[in-house]
Order: structure tokens, then C-alpha cells, then sequence
């Protein structure tokens, strides 16, 4: 089922390896033991990334970490060793599932009004939300090299600490999630849209949340 719908729960109907028409098989997970962590912000509870397989244990075709290790065996084969950097910059609202929901989608309220970027006096109106980020991202595996306001309304910046491809795309969901559920502590809603609502009053045509 995780394969087969969007973000809103609604099932794809053209899908291939998943669907009504195939029934909606089960998809075996297999979790990857080097992944372990704590959840700094959840009692400390164990966790895993895991990976989709096939029910004989190979790579199922549409898990994406899968396909990264692929592109990764091949450009091991070609004598890489590939190393990444990513760098976020994602909006931050005072919005509550609720307040935005009531909203219908329109005019999100901005953590800081205005264009503030690498602003000491903005970071430090929210200084609390931010040192979450910095201590409980380190603690959760996930270092943060730089974090600071960038220019937008409500924007920051976070630059994760350089590592080996897989180990940084695990880094990049995870910063992705860990700061939504921080956030939330907060009274704060982040988003990693890639074209996210304007605070102005666009609104989005999808999603009562933020991806």
C-alpha cells in the first residue's frame, strides 16, 4: 500500500507493481541494523531504516534506497567512492495541523515576517526551537554543520555534515522528519516544499499539511 498512494492517502490508479488491481500485496520490509538509533525526542526509542525486498530477500525495484545502493555498486565498479554534502533551506510557520486546516490553505503565518537572512536577532526570537534542532539532530546522528535564518519569511538554513551518499541520504529524511516533529513542539510547522505556500495567500491545492 506505502508504494501504491500520495501524500493525501488517495491510491494511484496506473500502478504496476501495487494497487486494487493487483490485489494490494504485502511488501516485506527488511531493516537495516546499522541504521540504529535513538529518537532523542521520543524517550530515547529505538530505530531503524528499513528497505523493501522481495519475498526471496532481493531488492525490490521501487524501494529507493535500493536504487541508491544500485547507483552506488555501480559507481564503486567504475573505481568512485562517493562522498555528499546536502544543504536545506525551508520555510517555518506558526501553524498547528489544526490552525491550518481551519485556514483551508491560505495565508500560513510566518515564524519571522520579512527578509532576515543569516540574522543573529531573528535566530535568537526563536532561540529555543533552534538549539532543538542543533543539540537533538546531533544526538539523533544527524550533524549539523551550519544553521542559520536565510532570506525569506520564516526561512532557515542547515547544512548536514558530510559523509558517505547513503549514510547522507538517511541524514536528509531524517533532518526532514526529526525538524517537523521539533517543530511541532514548538507551535511551529516546517516546510521542505519545494514551492511552498506563499505567506502572501497562495493557496496550496493538495495538502492541509506541510510536506
Amino acid at each position: 500500500m506505502v508504494l501504491g498512494w500520495d501524500m493525501m492517502d488517495s491510491c494511484y490508479d496506473n500502478t504496476t507493481i501495487t494497487g486494487w488491481q493487483h490485489g494490494f500485496p504485502d511488501a516485506n520490509a527488511r531493516l537495516d541494523l546499522d541504521t540504529l538509533r535513538h529518537v532523542p525526542w521520543d524517550q530515547s526509542v529505538p530505530f531503524f531504516l528499513g528497505e523493501f525486498v522481495n519475498p526471496n530477500g532481493t531488492p525490490h525495484a521501487a524501494c529507493p534506497r535500493q536504487t541508491l545502493k544500485r547507483v552506488l555498486q555501480r559507481a564503486e565498479k567504475m573505481g568512485f567512492a562517493v562522498m555528499t554534502g546536502i544543504e536545506f533551506e525551508w520555510y517555518n510557520f506558526l501553524e498547528t495541523p489544526q490552525s491550518w486546516a481551519a485556514k483551508k490553505g491560505v495565508a500560513p503565518t510566518p515564524l519571522t515576517p520579512g527578509m532576515f537572512g543569516y540574522s543573529l536577532l531573528r535566530i535568537n526570537q526563536n532561540r529555543d526551537f533552534f538549539a532543538a534542532i542543533m543539540a537533538e539532530m546531533q544526538a539523533f546522528g544527524v550533524p549539523i554543520e551550519g544553521l542559520h535564518t536565510e532570506t525569506g519569511p520564516g526561512v532557515y538554513e542547515a547544512a548536514i555534515g558530510f559523509s558517505e551518499a547513503l549514510e547522507q541520504a538517511d541524514r536528509a529524511i531524517l533532518f526532514k522528519t526529526g525538524t517537523k516533529e521539533i517543530g511541532a513542539r514548538f507551535g511551529i510547522m516546517p516546510s521542505f516544499m519545494a514551492a511552498a505556500p506563499d505567506p502572501a495567500g497562495l493557496q496550496r491545492a493538495h495538502s492541509p499539511e506541510f510536506v
